[in-house]
């Protein structure tokens, strides 16, 4: 455990000071015992002061690491490329491969969508799973966890304002990506149904917000940064494998990535509800035990 002072501490991590105020209702200070002719100068500490609540900053903190700008500069740069790949793939092929290779018939809205998915989800979901664990593993940082845990009520209150902020964070992030790839791909290539194209962003999402999940109970299962993150990370880039077994690619997690661009071919919605409820029912069984775990776990 350091010698610095919890609150040093979170002094230098920008907004995490204003977590343990929110939640300990710490108004006081030695700035209370100011002179009252000061009025001006007493305002600005008191709205220094001010309480900030968990969900708030949260949402602050996410915003102002710019671990969001980070995720949603990567799906963007894949979502605006995707399309120019899929359109252009002949003369890529032609200037890669000096081999005399068969043309490639004219691409379609799908296969632009599919080469998105294809360029992005695998760097996409490592950005995830990253930025998750710098915002999850409340215990890589002593100093800071015994700051929290001694000032939050509940493993439940640490837990799920940060899997929450930070999912919808990352889903925003992919969904930036995914309507560039469908303006680029209208306007080079041809018309995206809505439909399908939305729904095949809900069914990633689901899967966005079961990979953060992963990370919370890898956060509660292991203090280190480097662990928390390299478990969900190995877990979800070997997911696919059990694709090998056509008896389980129905059920497993990563099928719902497919369905943004299989929507648009010739798959069913029906063709993933059974993804989907695997999916949720280890969302909730991972932030369940998370949360547990989280709550015995001694600083």
């Amino acid at each position: 455990m350091s010698g610095r002072s919890a609150p040093g501490a979170a002094a230098r991590a920008g907004s995490e000071p204003a977590a343990a105020r929110a939640s300990a209702g710490n108004t006081g200070g030695p700035d209370d015992s100011g002179s009252a002719g000061g009025h001006a100068t007493a305002e600005g500490h008191a709205a220094r002061r001010r309480p900030i609540g968990l969900w708030r900053l949260e949402v602050l903190r996410l915003l102002r690491s710019f671990r969001l700008l980070a995720a949603a500069a990567l799906f963007a740069v894949f979502g605006m490329t995707g399309p120019f790949m899929a359109m252009y793939a002949n003369e890529i092929i032609t200037q890669t491969n000096p081999e005399p290779a068969a043309e490639l018939p004219p691409p379609q809205p799908s296969e632009s969508v599919a080469t998105f998915v294809d360029n992005s989800i695998g760097l996409g979901v490592l950005a995830v799973v990253v930025v998750s664990a710098a915002t999850l593993a409340l215990d890589a940082r002593p100093s800071l966890a015994l700051f929290y845990r001694t000032r939050v009520g509940s493993a439940a209150a640490l837990v799920l304002p940060r899997y929450t902020v930070v999912t919808i964070g990352m889903i925003a992030a992919y969904l930036l990506g995914a309507g560039l790839t469908w303006y680029q791909t209208t306007v080079m290539i041809g018309t995206v149904p809505a439909g399908p194209m939305v729904l095949g962003s809900m069914f990633v999402a689901c899967y966005l917000a079961f990979a953060v999940a992963l990370v919370a109970l890898a956060a509660a299962l292991f203090r280190g940064l480097a662990a928390v993150i390299s478990l969900p990370a190995l877990l979800l880039l070997g997911l696919p494998a059990l694709a090998l077994w056509p008896s389980a690619a129905p059920w497993i997690p990563s099928t719902l990535i497919g369905a943004q661009a299989g929507l648009l071919h010739d798959a069913s919605t029906a063709d993933y509800f059974p993804a989907l409820g695997v999916t949720a029912a280890a969302t909730a069984v991972c932030l369940t035990a998370a949360v547990g775990l989280l709550g015995r776990r001694e600083i």
